[in-house]
């Protein structure tokens, strides 16, 4: 692709600063790790979730963690046979209802961590 242009921002403050262009020689980068990404607000995810940010969310089975929830219900699924089926928000903590392949439906809690650091 020739004549791309990337505007790179390190935090979300100079995030807001930059301007939309939609246009396909126009990419926004995260100046810490050097991701690209076509769209501005998908930079904005990356920069508030990922780039630098410790796992949110850890399986109560392994003690793996994850920075995404949604990757915590992929791996219970995958890794431990656990398909959650719902998830909702109660208080401080995510509820959600699982079905085990024995076909027993049982509630965990699936916590997520403060990142107080």
């Amino acid at each position: 692709m020739s004549g791309l242009v990337i505007f790179y921002a390190s935090d979300f403050t100079q995030y807001t600063q930059l301007k939309v262009f939609n246009h396909e020689n126009v990419r926004y980068g995260c100046s810490k790790c050097k991701k690209t990404y076509q769209q501005k607000k998908t930079l904005g995810r990356h920069l508030r979730f990922d780039c630098g940010q410790k796992p949110a969310f850890t399986c109560q089975l392994c003690a793996k963690q994850f920075k995404h929830g949604y990757i915590l219900l992929k791996h219970m699924r995958n890794t431990h046979d656990i398909f959650i089926q719902k998830l909702r928000q109660r208080g401080p903590k995510i509820v959600s209802t699982v079905t085990v392949s024995s076909g027993s439906s049982t509630t965990i809690q699936v916590k997520e961590e403060d990142n107080d650091d």
